[in-house]
């Protein structure tokens, strides 16, 4: 019974405080090689141009000839038919890293306040997951910590989000990645001072079928709007209703 309140109030706060545009996940939340979801989660955030991730990542599959998206939504595809990490270093090998920024890439954008291109940040995440033996999408499943662990200490000053966006493409549609975020928003939910991780991913998944959505799509949306809700709190000082039952964020 309590499982079953705590799941009832979860989806309550969802449906108070976050908007599904779309019962879907956008496409490039279904890369055929873990590459391409590297590739998508470095160049996604980027003030300093209006051009989207999907262009670069479209780039670099056209100069390989890699297909970019997965054939079904709800299978990962066949490990025989995925680059490698290892192919994708190898490319780095070949072209160098100017060769890879201005001829496959053609993009040179760098991270803001930082010297770091974004083409140099691929390559480090590729080689600090090679690490830790992830070289295809199959291997990043149930890796969460892991594989977060690594991309943070890859990259130093990485940007926030950049790392979960990565474990967030590469995942299976059963995925929660249950960070800081979602668990406070878990928390509030139901009326807990804290929850831990698996709790978290548990209630998630129980919500997310109850609503007919994937796990990853639940826990991605309520990221995002704690993420976005952080930034206006600390942009005008203004402090936010709670999402829990007794009160509207």
């Amino acid at each position: 019974m309590a499982e079953a309140s705590e799941v009832r109030r979860l989806a309550e706060a969802v449906g108070r405080c976050i908007l599904f545009d779309t019962a879907e996940l956008p496409n490039e939340f279904f890369p055929a090689h873990l590459s391409v979801a590297i590739i998508e989660a470095v160049f996604r955030f980027q003030p300093e141009s209006e051009e989207q991730s999907s262009q670069v990542a479209q780039r670099y599959c056209r100069r390989l000839g890699l297909v970019r998206m997965r054939r079904s939504k709800f299978e990962l595809p066949p490990i025989d038919e995925q680059e490698t990490l290892a192919d994708l270093i190898g490319h780095y090998d070949e072209l160098g890293e100017a060769g890879m920024t201005n001829e496959v890439f053609e993009n040179s954008c760098r991270f803001p306040g930082t010297a770091m291109r974004r083409a140099e940040t691929v390559v480090q995440i590729a080689q600090a997951l090679r690490h830790i033996g992830v070289d295809v999408l199959q291997d990043m499943q149930h890796r969460s910590v892991q594989v977060l662990d690594a991309v943070r200490s890859s990259v130093l000053g990485s940007v926030g989000s950049m790392s979960r966006m990565i474990l967030t493409y590469a995942g299976d549609d059963d995925l929660v990645v249950a960070d800081d975020h979602v668990r406070r928003f878990v928390a509030e939910a139901t009326g807990h001072p804290t929850v831990s991780a698996s709790w978290a991913a548990h209630l998630v998944c129980q919500t997310a079928y109850e609503r007919v959505l994937s796990p990853r799509h639940l826990d991605y949306r309520i990221f995002r709007y704690c993420a976005q809700r952080q930034s206006i709190t600390a942009s005008s000082g203004e402090t936010l209703k709670p999402v829990s039952a007794h009160g509207e964020a």
